[in-house]
């Protein structure tokens, strides 16, 4: 379960969600840090640039490591071999020599002109470019914030949240297939990445604005940007969708 709070709130939540799904079931406090909002320095406190999301497990519970694709281009480090292939050297670190002579044999080890044991990270190479990968942490500073979404994206709901947000959530901690669960629906924004990503959903919420412009989002989903690639658009329609108007508050 990942919760979404900003400064008001999330050490008060904190404390509750500790009592209800307990302390040792506590993965990461995460922070979304979106920046862009430097102007509201001049009010006598730091800018507000980010929002907290903290994340509860089962003790069984999924979760895929992801990466962020960065270009190399004049970055410092990248070499060259001989077969035309990009890499990046680390350390050798704890490896035995036993595991580097099977790298060695893998063509993944680099010796410096001093004759230092270095190992090679190939990189992958597009059309577009060299790229690095880098493993998401705690930390996400390459998502901006709804101020910043492409007018496609945009539904004109006040506390809309961007797909690339939800979609990594939905990828880190579910399988396509997988189930997921917004019970406070908002604008859709995790139904509709929970669609793209091919995730089963459900979505609630007790406001009739949030239901009409989720219905409204749901229906204009073909033809939206692509989550695997921005420069495409997503091309599958909507299956029946399961998106209930709560009662009464949650």
């Amino acid at each position: 379960i990942y919760v979404h709070l900003d400064w008001k709130m999330a050490f008060q939540v904190k404390l509750v969600m500790d009592e209800l799904f307990g302390s040792g079931n506590f993965l990461n406090d995460i922070i979304w840090h979106y920046g862009g909002r430097g102007a509201k320095a001049i009010s006598g406190q730091f800018s507000r640039n980010h929002d907290t999301l903290l994340l509860y497990r089962k003790k069984s519970h999924i979760f895929n490591r992801l990466y962020i694709k960065e270009p190399v281009s004049g970055k410092s480090g990248v070499q060259k071999d001989s077969d035309g292939r990009f890499f990046k050297t680390a350390p050798r670190g704890d490896y035995t020599d036993e595991s580097i002579k099977r790298l060695d044999a893998e063509g993944r080890v680099h010796r410096t002109k001093n004759g230092t044991i270095r190992v090679k990270y190939f990189l992958e190479t597009t059309p577009d470019g060299v790229f690095d990968k880098r493993l998401v942490s705690d930390v996400w500073d390459d998502i901006p914030d709804a101020m910043h979404l492409a007018k496609s994206e945009k539904s004109g709901y006040p506390t809309q949240k961007p797909e690339a947000l939800l979609a990594r959530i939905i990828s880190a901690s579910s399988n396509p297939g997988d189930l997921v669960l917004d019970a406070f629906s908002g604008s859709g924004t995790t139904l509709v990445s929970a669609e793209k990503l091919n995730r089963r959903w459900i979505g609630i919420d007790s406001g009739e604005a949030a239901i009409k412009t989720t219905k409204e989002r749901l229906k204009k989903l073909a033809g939206s940007k692509s989550l695997d690639d921005p420069k495409k658009e997503y091309s599958k329609e909507c299956r029946p969708y399961r998106l209930f108007k709560s009662t009464q508050p949650l």
